[in-house]
């Protein structure tokens, strides 16, 4: 579980009203799929510097964060591969 963290008002600017522990899952998720830190934090419906916040404070949510990326780098490889295979698959 994520711990609390402390932030600035302008830190807040974007999430949404009643944010709850569970935008850490649904981020990490996002993360996972996307490699993208802006689109999984709009997905959680928190402001990016949170999430950049508990990354650095948190060593269980870092480790998560870079399992995600991981696999958010796998799937690309994966798509880059399949496109170079066949850059026409409609054809």
């Amino acid at each position: 579980m994520a711990k609390q963290i402390k932030l600035r008002p302008e830190q807040r600017v974007g999430e949404k009203e009643g944010l709850t522990r569970h935008w850490v899952g649904l981020f990490l998720d996002t993360l996972a799929e996307t490699s993208n830190v802006t689109a999984s934090a709009k997905m959680a419906g928190c402001n990016p510097s949170r999430a950049y916040k508990l990354r650095r404070e948190d060593a269980s949510f870092r480790e998560r964060w870079n399992e995600a990326l991981l696999e958010g780098y796998e799937h690309l490889e994966l798509e880059v591969l399949g496109f170079l295979r066949n850059p026409q698959p409609d054809l």
